[in-house]
């Protein structure tokens, strides 16, 4: 069974801000190499319905000891349900906040928060990758990945072409930013399912209003 989170703050307009969320469960129980100093690549896809999404903020889960100096965030087109061409990129970021929430396989897992230059989607399906160089450009760097929940497609992995290592694994990242015209994936009024969602899911859908009032509820559902 598994987890299934999309999260709402809406607008009186059907605008506000909204969130594609895949938590982490905190067990850190393997990740995907996305090292800057690798030819290894790893990517989430973004699933954009209901309208525009401006991204501007990535949280994601890393494994590296001694920190993380820089981050390449890529933007790619969606090629048969892989990541496709290039459609955009921000170099070099310095995340804007870093900190260790726990360890595993001997290397910590940094969580990190990535305050982008807003980049506006429009419905459909794209891909986030993340080409992160930790403090000493030592190649073991990992992108967090977990069983125990999904959004959209499982995570993609580059080595010598783009592939589902593992049709069950997604990547621990929240993408952030504005819906418009009623939310979008993570946001949205329609929830949408693929393959990766097969068997029992729970899906937990939480809501605010431009008040600031909340609420939510868990629901199952059952893809075959």
């Amino acid at each position: 069974m598994k987890l299934v989170s999309y999260t709402v703050t809406s607008g009186g307009d059907g605008a506000g801000a909204c969130d594609f969320d895949n938590p982490n469960d905190f067990t850190f129980e393997n990740g995907y190499n996305c090292s800057s100093a690798t030819d290894f690549r790893t990517a989430n896809d973004l699933d954009v319905v209901g309208g525009d999404f401006t991204l501007n903020q990535i949280t994601a889960s890393i494994f590296a000891n001694g920190g993380i100096a820089s981050v390449d965030v890529i933007y790619h087109d969606n090629d048969g349900g892989l990541p496709g061409a290039e459609i955009g990129s921000e170099l070099g970021l310095t995340p804007s906040s870093q900190a260790v929430i726990g360890n595993n396989f001997g290397i910590d897992v940094n969580e990190i928060v990535l305050d982008l230059t807003p980049v506006v989607f429009t419905e459909g399906k794209y891909w986030v990758e993340l080409s992160v160089t930790d403090t000493g450009g030592t190649g073991t760097v990992f992108w967090v990945i977990t069983t125990s929940s999904s959004m959209g497609e499982p995570v993609a992995n580059f080595n010598g072409g783009w592939a589902y290592p593992d049709s069950t694994m997604d990547g621990v990242a929240t993408f952030s930013g504005e819906c418009s015209g009623g939310g979008s994936g993570g946001g949205a009024t329609e929830i949408v399912l693929d393959c990766s969602n097969l068997g029992e899911n729970v899906i937990d859908v939480v809501v605010t209003d431009a008040s600031g009032n909340s609420t939510s509820c868990l629901s199952n559902g059952n893809c075959i």
